[in-house]
């Protein structure tokens, strides 16, 4: 990526290898080991070797599709391999530059006198949309069982941060489709836990924008307390989730 010359065409092929790599790696993990020794499982290792690839190949080319579908797919497989509380510290700088992107677009929308044709415009929301939609769930709903206890939660400060940031970028997405349609509907597993008042007060604090940052994390402490309580008084009645 240092040529200048490095075309689009060039960079796709080295990130479909990547995520070979990342989809068929198998490398004996102990996580509870690993942990306490602070080590990061291989994938973690090479996905934060290869950031600043995915980084200026994402600057470099925005407007193409095809692309954003490929560095998509390999986040995809590197979630899947190692879970969301593990990919917590990419996946925030994914969200920084994506919210960054997302602001870009808006103010485009907004300035009459911008140079961006509408057809690039719509390319690099599109592109933008993908990332989210393909991403989203799957995140949203990993970190809702790590606040719940069903995942290590191992930095809380982060899984509330990266919901704050993902309210930012898709409200209506992250409030009724991942969460009340989603990880809180009552045909999921996880939503047993998670008490109606957790759920109501979680909503609250991520509609008209959102609270300011500080009262999130108070949001996110007391959900965490609730689902809890819920937690334990299940078990006490001998209800299993």
């Amino acid at each position: 990526m240092k040529d200048p010359n490095t075309t689009s065409k060039q960079v796709i092929p080295e990130i479909e290898r990547l995520t070979v790599i990342v989809q068929h790696l198998m490398v004996p993990y102990d996580n509870r080991s690993n942990q306490q020794q602070q080590q990061r499982h291989p994938v973690i290792e090479l996905m934060s070797s290869c950031w600043n690839l995915l980084d200026t190949a994402t600057k470099r080319f925005p407007r193409n599709n095809s692309l954003a579908e490929k560095i998509c797919r390999l986040h995809k497989h590197s979630l899947r391999m190692c879970g969301t509380v593990a990919n917590l510290p990419l996946l925030d700088s994914l969200l920084i530059n994506t919210v960054s992107y997302g602001r870009k677009l808006r103010e485009e929308e907004s300035n009459n006198n911008s140079n961006t044709s509408i057809e690039q415009h719509q390319q690099r929301k599109a592109s933008l949309e993908y990332v989210i939609s393909h991403e989203g769930e799957h995140i949203v709903t990993n970190v809702i069982r790590a606040l719940i206890g069903d995942l290590p939660n191992t930095n809380q400060n982060a899984l509330s941060e990266l919901l704050y940031k993902m309210n930012f970028l898709c409200p209506q997405l992250l409030q009724q489709t991942w969460l009340m349609n989603g990880v809180f509907a009552n045909n999921r597993s996880e939503a047993k836990v998670i008490p109606d008042n957790a759920k109501q007060g979680l909503i609250r604090a991520l509609q008209n924008g959102g609270c300011p940052r500080e009262d999130f994390n108070l949001v996110i402490r007391e959900f965490i307390r609730l689902c809890g309580n819920e937690r334990m008084a299940m078990r006490r009645n001998g209800v299993t989730n």
